[in-house]
């Protein structure tokens, strides 16, 4: 997965991504490859990689909530928990369009979780610095992914979600 500038990727990728899988292409098959198969596999990639992202950013407020507002962390972590699995899926999907094969699910867990641990890092870093504004800015970069993310969850949990 590649690293991108989230600012304008996450709007423009954002866009289209809710556009798709609300729009027409909906009607036939499963709805994450109408969206998927209207992406090149590099912003494919870099969307997993955005929702990866945005699971460190969760995951590093989630531990400074903890200790500083108890009762949010616990929505921290769920959103964490939504955007890796969002990410993993968005890649499981993207791999069953492209090559045909089924590949497990885990196998895309890994990627996603390393990425979402090394931005869980960076982003403590900025609050070891006091540097909240940069950790404010990232975290309003995810809330521009969370329909999108909302939308991958709802798709994961009909398809694949363990009972």
């Amino acid at each position: 997965m590649q690293r991108s500038t989230p600012g304008r990727t996450v709007r423009s990728l954002c866009a289209a991504a809710l556009a798709l899988m609300a729009g027409s292409a909906m009607a036939q098959g499963h709805p994450v490859d109408a969206f998927v198969m209207r992406l090149t596999p590099e912003d494919t990639a870099q969307l997993a990689g955005l929702l990866a992202d945005c699971g460190g950013i969760y995951s590093a407020f989630g531990d400074v909530a903890a200790v500083q507002a108890p009762d949010l962390a616990d929505d921290y972590r769920d959103m964490q928990n939504g955007a890796m699995v969002a990410a993993a899926y968005l890649l499981y999907r993207e791999n069953r369009v492209r090559t045909r094969a089924a590949k497990p699910f885990a196998d895309f867990v890994a990627p996603v979780k390393s990425r979402a641990e090394a931005r869980a890092s960076q982003t403590k870093a900025l609050f070891a610095a006091n540097e909240l504004q940069g950790a404010k800015g990232q975290l309003g970069e995810c809330a521009k992914l969370e329909e999108l993310q909302s939308l991958l969850v709802r798709s994961w949990r009909e398809e694949l979600r363990p009972e």
